[in-house]
């Protein structure tokens, strides 16, 4: 039970950090819409990702688990399906500037922005799970 509390609450944290990374990711308009759209996030990845990792088996062999990401993205994908308050538009990205590092202005189209989301996320996931295991 300790293991679920705390799979969802990282996957909570990692929509809000993601949210705020990408505008284009938006909730509903009430205040326990993140709750719910991260609760059903969470069967998903504890449901349907395993269902999915063993369909796609063959080629994460093939790829030595680079497709993990395709799941990933096709969760996410299913997830703006099954829950229509979440929106991921289209992203216009306007550039940044990091001292010798120069990011140019670019547009996303929406289906590009889902595969952003969906990278982003992964990464706050593993990223906030080795925070706290360390």
């Amino acid at each position: 039970m300790k293991f679920l509390f705390r799979k969802y609450c990282l996957i909570t944290l990692s929509l809000v950090i993601t949210g705020l990374l990408v505008p284009a990711l938006t909730y509903g308009p009430g205040k326990y819409d993140l709750f719910y759209d991260s609760f059903i996030l969470f069967l998903l990845f504890l449901i349907a990702k395993p269902i999915v990792n063993i369909l796609m088996l063959p080629i994460n062999i093939l790829t030595l688990n680079l497709a993990q990401w395709l799941v990933n993205i096709l969760l996410i994908y299913l997830w703006k399906f099954i829950v229509p308050e979440v929106k991921i538009g289209a992203w216009n990205f306007e550039g940044l500037n990091l001292g010798s590092i120069n990011l140019s202005q670019i547009s996303f189209s929406a289906w590009q922005t889902t595969i952003i989301v969906a990278v982003s996320l992964t990464l706050m996931m593993q990223f906030i799970t080795w925070l706290f295991k360390h």
